[in-house]
């Protein structure tokens, strides 16, 4: 799954052209990380019941039943020894959209043993 083969999606995570289907997760390619498929899936499944007991869908910017986390700023970990964090757009991608940076890098020490341990 890539970017050009994403099903495309409106705000309430239905796939365009369609009143019925939802994508969410990595089919929808905004954000290939598991917690924020989880985050689309929750929204969605409100959405849905939201649609079946007939309430009101609340889909304003942060609504209970949109998916608006920004794609941009999405934190991501890869678990590895050290562990590497990340935040944001790559620093190309950023240049690419015309936007000012300003890369740090920090190494950060953390204790790993229970205090009283040998």
């Amino acid at each position: 799954m890539n970017h050009r083969s994403a099903w495309l999606v409106e705000p309430l995570l239905l796939v365009r052209g369609t009143n019925w289907l939802y994508a969410v997760g990595d089919v929808n390619g905004r954000a290939l990380l598991t917690h924020q498929g989880k985050y689309q899936a929750r929204a969605a499944g409100d959405a849905i019941v939201a649609r079946a007991t007939g309430t009101a869908l609340d889909d304003g910017p942060w609504g209970a039943h949109v998916a608006t986390a920004d794609h941009t700023a999405v934190p991501q970990v890869v678990f590895t020894s050290p562990e590497v964090a990340a935040v944001g757009r790559t620093a190309d991608r950023a240049r690419a959209a015309k936007t000012i940076i300003s890369t740090n890098w920090a190494v950060h020490e953390f204790v790993t043993t229970a205090p009283g341990s040998p």
